[in-house]
């Protein structure tokens, strides 16, 4: 079978590269392991499917000065799975990346593989990763736990750049997407969208760790969307007691519906979230959490 898939990309992107097992699958894209054919260099390779392209094309054109595939590789932080190359192949859309643990955030935080210390330095590496992106002009606008990737001894990296949008552009409507509880309410309402759209989604996944819920877990339905945009969410604290009033005051304005009350820079929420106490015992309505 994986003969068959590499005979269809012959002489592009892929014939460089050996594609070995995916990773992750993705309704938009897949990322498998793989390794360069000349130097052995292992690398991931994220194939974006029909959809995926389609949507990424629509991106190029009305979010972006420039496409995704030429901006990619030019970025480079070490808190940001970087991006090798880019381009399309036998009419797919492809992505080599540098190799990169594969576990993500969402996977830890369900099988209770962090404690609270190692949550806030993946959280405060992904913070510097935000604000190196938001330095050069753009905004991710798709963070949650399933594009963040943990290693072993808990270093993060955010590993999916493929909704990101220059903030240069942020006020042009058009179609939005992103992943669903963790994109802010301007995103949903097509508002004009900045580095304080991230933010957001930064107290988000900070909010479903040390709760175990998202602040509206049921925005997939028209109830939930409603809700999401004409109430407030009930208080870290009161959803799990254990959690600090420093803490939760943190991400409560992590997550406030109106940008201006948010932190304003990715550094501030940083600043603040390093500072802020952990919970000294852990809830069961946390499980994000390993003792």
């Amino acid at each position: 079978m994986l003969d068959r898939v590499l005979k269809l990309f012959r002489g592009g992107i892929l014939s460089r590269y050996r594609v070995d097992n995916c990773v992750t699958r993705h309704q938009f894209f897949t990322i498998s392991t793989g390794r360069d054919r000349k130097t052995m260099r292992p690398v991931l390779v994220k194939i974006y499917s029909r959809e995926g392209a389609a949507i990424e094309a629509k991106i190029d054109v009305i979010y972006r000065e420039r496409p995704l595939a030429e901006t990619l590789p030019a970025l480079s932080n070490r808190f940001m799975v970087r991006t090798l190359e880019a381009g399309s192949d036998g009419g797919k859309r492809i992505e080599i990346l540098e190799a990169a643990p594969t576990t993500t955030l969402k996977q830890r935080m369900s099988t209770e593989g962090l404690a609270p210390t190692a949550f806030r330095r993946a959280i405060l590496q992904i913070c510097e990763g935000v604000s190196y992106l938001h330095s050069r002009g753009h905004v991710h606008r798709g963070l949650c736990p399933e594009t963040i990737v943990v290693s072993e001894e808990g270093d993060a990296k955010i590993i999916d750049l493929s909704l990101v949008m220059d903030a240069s552009r942020t006020h042009v409507s058009g179609t939005m997407v992103g992943p669903n509880g963790y994109v802010a309410p301007e995103i949903i309402k097509r508002s004009p969208v900045d580095a304080r759209s991230d933010i957001y989604s930064l107290g988000v996944i900070c909010y479903e760790a040390f709760s175990g819920t998202l602040p509206f877990p049921h925005v997939k339905s028209y109830e939930g969307l409603v809700r999401m945009m004409n109430q407030k969410p009930a208080g870290l604290a009161e959803r799990n007691a254990g959690v600090p009033a420093g803490l939760d005051a943190v991400v409560m304005k992590a997550i406030a519906k109106s940008p201006g009350e948010r932190y304003q820079t990715a550094e501030e929420f940083m600043n603040a979230f390093a500072l802020a106490p952990l919970p000294e015992s852990l809830s069961a309505k946390a499980p994000a959490f390993a003792a």
